[in-house]
Formats: structure tokens, sequence, C-alpha cells
């Protein structure tokens, strides 16, 4: 951690806190017995130590990219009452820099020009800090597909991170996106769109080109489609050649009559196939009203149910062959990331930890990263989210939209 510039600070651990509380206690005494005299002088109650704590304790942004994050800082005495002294602000840049600006209310600007590193950003008060830590990652590469609105309709952009500048706007038109996916091999994207329920699977190109459309027949809805690292075939949801439900289906890249995978009562929607191509997820709506994660072989056959919990359980993804990723949402609950060991679906870890909204978990380029669809005080973006220490770092462009989905390329 670069802390060139820092003030000099004085942290109180947990054990000082203690030995405080015990210190004051003789004091709080002999104020409240008068020493067994009524008429002594009363004895000025010293001024309880000051406790500073910033949050969040750690947050990042990219290289290039630049970023805003506003961090908190509570002062408070040994007691835990809340104090009313002045914080001040500051940040570890090395002489001269502006890598990072902290504001007086705690929002630290991270300049694109900052160099990869850990800055320490500060809060003081009464000669007592804390510090957070502010990374700031290289530069992302490959680039960032993603869907938002441009008036009332969806469209598709491209950020190339080899190039300045903001994204580019791929596809036109009316309707609603209601999946994406990206072929790591080909680059060839593939989306859903249309006026919902009625939406089509669609193929283009990242420039643009090359346009097609691989169901064509909206009526059936076909949603949510994953590409097969393989084969290169197409999974997205649809409704079944018979009954209600809506079930599995995939389709060759260039097209064709899509093959039902998947069969049953229960409608299942947002698949997702494994990286050796050998098994599928999905989220399946079940009695209830809930949805949960099942796992399948890659035609469909002996599936199982991995999640048990009131909500919406979805947006699986392979993380690798035998860890599976999704997202949960429940009235009252904000939305987190979860992951799972297939052999062990008892050892559920939360990835997000309440930060925001966080939802739709897909591949990320960096090691042990996936990439994650975040609502928060910033709107919603496009975040990296570090599977080992759960930072989420926002892929920041000159153009702030809403981000319904997003996807990289590598």
């Amino acid at each position: 951690m670069d802390l060139r510039g820092a003030e000099p600070v004085e942290r109180v651990s947990a054990a000082r806190r203690g030995r405080y509380l015990i210190a004051l206690a003789p004091f709080a005494w002999v104020s409240a017995t008068g020493c067994g005299d009524s008429t002594a002088p009363a004895r000025a109650r010293p001024r309880p130590n000051i406790i500073v704590t910033i949050s969040p304790t750690l947050a990042g942004a990219f290289a290039t990219l630049g970023a805003t994050q506003t961090f908190r800082a509570t002062v408070t005495d040994t007691l835990g009452d809340t104090l009313t002294d002045v914080v001040t602000w500051s940040a570890s840049n090395a002489p001269g820099s502006t890598a990072i600006a902290v504001a007086s209310d705690g929002t630290a600007t991270v300049a694109p020009s900052a160099v990869p590193g850990d800055y320490a950003v500060v809060a003081a008060a009464g000669g007592v800090a804390d510090t957070a830590t502010m990374r700031v990652l290289a530069a992302p590469a490959g680039k960032l597909v993603f869907s938002a609105r441009v008036g009332t309709d969806a469209q598709l952009f491209v950020k190339d991170f080899a190039a300045a500048g903001d994204a580019t706007q791929i596809t036109t038109g009316s309707g609603t996106i209601a999946g994406l996916a990206v072929d790591q091999t080909t680059g060839v994207i593939f989306f859903s769109k249309g006026a919902l329920p009625n939406v089509d699977i669609y193929r283009v190109a990242m420039d643009g080109t090359g346009l097609a459309n691989l169901t064509n027949d909206v009526a059936q809805s076909n949603q949510g489609p994953s590409v097969n690292p393989v084969t290169h075939d197409v999974y997205f949801s649809r409704r079944g050649s018979s009954g209600t439900a809506t079930q599995i289906f995939r389709v060759r890249p260039d097209g064709g009559a899509p093959v039902q995978v998947t069969t049953g009562t229960q409608s299942k929607i947002q698949p997702a196939v494994s990286p050796d191509g050998n098994s599928l997820a999905w989220g399946e709506l079940v009695p209830g009203n809930s949805q949960e994660i099942m796992t399948a072989a890659i035609d469909g056959s002996n599936p199982v149910q991995l999640t048990s919990r009131t909500g919406i359980n979805g947006g699986a993804l392979w993380f690798s062959n035998t860890r599976i990723l999704w997202s949960f949402l429940a009235p009252g609950v904000g939305g987190d990331v979860y992951s799972l060991d297939v052999g062990n679906p008892s050892a559920v870890a939360n990835l997000t930890n309440g930060a925001g909204t966080s939802t739709q978990p897909s591949g990320g380029c960096a090691a042990n990263t996936a990439t994650i669809v975040r609502t928060g005080a910033s709107g919603t973006l496009a975040y990296q989210l570090d599977l080992g220490t759960s930072l989420a770092v926002p892929y920041t462009l000159p153009v702030s939209r809403t981000v319904a989905f997003a996807r990289r390329l590598c």
C-alpha cells in the first residue's frame, strides 16, 4: 500500500478500547459519589476517547476508466455515543499526484490516470483516524457487451477497452432485450428481442453486422440465450412443443429448427452450459411461487434441484464444471450473488453480501472474477466481481447508462 502523504494517525484497537473503558470507570464512580462528601465540588467528566470508523473498507476502480466512490465515516466515543466532531478526509497520493481526490463529504474520485495499486483513504477526527483502501486495478482488456435503453427501446452496446472513448451502439429498432450471450471463441453475440413476451433469438457480430433472426417465431417467447462453448449451439427457453410449460431448447448458431431439450410440467428459463459442454443449469418454477436452480446432463436428463429457498433463484453461471454462481431475489431482500459446489450444495456462499442489488453473474476475464449487474447509489452498472475478496469494481464509461444485461468478451 502506498501511504506516502498520509497524515499520522492514531488507531484504536479493540483491546485498547476495553482498557479505556476500565480506566474511565473510577472517574465515573468518583463523580457519582463525590468521595462521600455531598458538598465536594463536582469533578468534570473527562471526554471519552474518540473512535472513527470508515466504510466501506475496500473499494475499487480500473486504471484508464476511473470511478467515484462515496466513503462514510462515523465518529463515536468509547461508550458508543455519536459525536459531532468534523471529519477531515485525505488520500495517500504520491507527492504532486492527484490520482485520488477526496471531497469533504467523503466522495473519492479516482482519475483515469491513476497508477494501479492500493491507496489509503483516511478519515480523521479529534486526532484519531481510520483508513480504507481504494484499489486501482490494471486497465481491463477485451470488450464489454451490454444492453441499455435508448428512449423507450433497448439496444446493444459494445465497449472495446483497447480504444478510447465511449461504447458503440450496434443495434437499432424497437422492443425489449430479454437475454444476452457472447460466444468467447467466435465473438458472435446472441440476444433475444421483441415486444415481451413475443421475442426471438438473434445473432449479430461485434460491429453490428450480420444481424440474423435464428428462431423466427415470436409467439413462442424465445428468451435467455446461452452458448455451449464446445458445440457453439445456442440454448434458450421457449414454450414447449406440448402443454403450457416453458422448456429449454437449442438451435445451431446459424439457425435451423429448434430442438427441445427438457420436458416436464414445470417451466424452465435462463439456461447455462458448463465449460466442458456436458452439463446444463436453469431456473425452474416450482410450487409455492418460487424459482430454484436445477442442473442436468446436457441432454436434459437426470435433473437435480440444487437450491431450496423461497424467492427467485436464477441467472445461473457455470463458473467451472463443478461450481455454480446465481442470484437470489425475494420481497424485502436485496439481490445477492451466491456460489456453491454441485458436490456439496448445502455449502452456500454469499459473494456480494447486500452491497447494492447484485444479479446476473456471467463470465469474467481476469482470474477468479465474474461479471455482474449491480444497482446502487451510482445507478445500475456492470461490475467485475472478485470472488475471493468480494470487491466489485464498476466498468465506468463516459456516458452513464442503466445497464440491463452485461457480458464480457475476453
